[in-house]
């Protein structure tokens, strides 16, 4: 008896086991499935891209050949975007009668087919470039933490702002400029960098991390916006917003502190007091190191 139940339980697992097998080997078989097809969508936009962008840029260029790389002659006339995953060229033309554009609208229609397509946009790109410019004017008398950015996003026809606004700053712009051809895109959050806080002046941190990188050397940055209440020998949590810095190739990095967590206050002693010695004289070490350069 013992014997045949000691068999049934054999077989169960390689039942089991069999399953399993099977069930990671279909989840394999997916997961090749969708990479694959993941793989034939990115060709098949590279192969798109490659064979029709040199000939837009022909005839674009026939037509409405910059004197510069910052001149625009096309832009009095209207502007066009790639829709990848359509496989289509989109036109918005805010003058369809210039001699010029329809020259072109036949020329692309003749050698892009159902690849082109031709819209009117309801407020022509002269008219948001310059609600652009206005917009971004009263960005500049806003404290804004963390970058922003403002640019008119030709496929919604509106000025899209991207920033970290509190809701009363997205009211007054609303107020200013009305809804309609506004958008707004919220910047994230994250940790910047936690750390020590090894220096202080001026209202900025510089906090370093503790723990050395591959290279030996410590993560360290200069956070401004800095609480007053924040003492050197703190052990702190940087919150910042991600998305619009721009990145610098300097040591110590420089950030914008949208908040400070004091994770650790006490007196340093002992070993951490060591640790915090340790990392202070590394980064000030590669301070000047850098500086001499």
């Amino acid at each position: 008896m013992k014997r045949k139940i000691a068999f049934v339980l054999l077989a169960g697992i390689w039942l089991l086991s069999g399953c399993g097998q099977k069930e990671a080997m279909k989840s394999a078989s997916a997961g090749e499935k969708q990479a694959g097809a993941e793989q034939a969508t990115y060709d098949e936009t590279l192969e798109f891209q490659r064979t029709y962008i040199p000939i837009v840029e022909e005839e674009m260029n026939k037509r409405f050949k910059p004197a510069n790389p910052s001149d625009n002659p096309f832009e009095r006339y209207g502007t066009y975007y790639i829709d990848n995953d359509r496989k289509k060229f989109v036109y918005l033309l805010d003058d369809e009668e210039a001699p010029a554009v329809k020259e072109l609208v036949q020329a692309l229609k003749a050698r892009l087919g159902e690849h082109v397509e031709f819209k009117k946009p309801q407020h022509s790109q002269l008219e948001l470039k310059a609600l652009s410019d206005r917009v971004a004017k009263a960005m500049q008398d806003k404290k804004v933490i963390g970058g922003w950015g403002v640019g008119v996003d030709v496929i919604q026809g509106k000025v899209k702002v991207e920033a970290y606004l509190s809701e009363t700053d997205r009211a007054e712009l609303i107020r200013m400029f009305g809804s309609e051809l506004l958008a707004f895109e919220q910047l994230s959050t994250g940790i910047g960098l936690a750390g020590y806080v090894i220096e202080k002046k001026d209202g900025q941190i510089l906090v370093a991390d503790p723990h050395a990188r591959e290279d030996g050397m410590y993560a360290a940055t200069w956070f401004s916006n800095a609480p007053s209440t924040v003492e050197l020998g703190n052990e702190v949590e940087v919150t910042v917003v991600h998305g619009m810095r721009t990145l610098m190739m300097q040591y110590p990095d420089r950030d914008t502190a949208l908040e400070v967590k004091v994770l650790k206050a006490e007196k340093l002693e002992g070993k951490d007091l060591a640790e915090f010695e340790t990392v202070r004289k590394a980064v000030q070490d590669r301070i000047q190191n850098v500086m001499a350069k």
